[in-house]
């Protein structure tokens, strides 16, 4: 009788559902990006173009960059293509997505940085922006939105681009499967005889739930 008490027992922890295991694959980034789909899109200003309703190709790009500085650790994620040369004014568009479940009573937490410090810089500076999106049934909502400048801060006259902690609500999706965006943009100008303006890079690290 115990034997079969035995496995009865063993049959019903056989049959329990497993645990669903929800956590963002290499948030840090330290296998580059080998757990996100990574697109990019560069193309010329027009009205009504934006990194938000761009055409977007798979990335090349096969690891991440190397920016650490605290809380950022390690390696790090840009979210901004490489310059464009060619003559004319061209947005650049990056987007890194993944699926996640999130668990009940977990919120996003990641931190990032838009810009560089620079010295002396003889080129017009542009904007740089980094949104966080979440998509569920096709409706994409905007999580996160924030834009910076690379500055100056020589001699420590302004205050360098630094990595913040971010937290964002995800209460709307706790039981839920969600895919998850993360879109960083600038822009370049270029003259006939080369660079006129320089991108302000996005950076992402330490993506998780908690």
């Amino acid at each position: 009788m115990q034997h079969r008490v035995a496995i009865g027992v063993a049959l019903a922890i056989a049959v329990l559902p497993m645990p669903i295991l929800a956590q963002v694959a290499d948030g840090n980034f330290e296998n580059g990006f080998a757990s996100w789909s990574l697109r990019d899109a560069t193309f010329q200003h027009a009205a009504g173009r934006t990194c938000a309703n761009a055409a977007y190709d798979p990335s090349k790009r096969a690891s991440s960059t190397k920016k650490a500085s605290s809380p950022a650790l390690g390696r790090v994620a840009r979210v901004t293509p490489d310059i464009h040369y060619a003559p004319g004014t061209w947005a650049l568009c990056s987007e890194l997505e993944q699926t996640i479940y999130v668990p009940m009573g977990k919120q996003l937490k990641f931190v990032a940085r838009i810009g560089e410090g620079i010295h002396d810089s003889h080129y017009l500076i542009e904007a740089g922006t980094l949104s966080v999106v979440a998509i569920v049934g096709g409706k994409a909502t905007t999580l996160f939105s924030q834009n910076g400048y690379n500055v100056e801060c020589l001699n420590g006259l302004f205050p360098c681009p630094a990595y913040r902690t971010h937290v964002l609500n995800m209460s709307p999706y706790w039981g839920k499967t969600v895919k998850l965006v993360f879109r960083g943009g600038s822009t370049v100008r270029n003259g006939q005889l080369g660079g006129i303006s320089y991108p302000s890079h996005a950076y992402i690290d330490n993506v998780r739930l908690e």
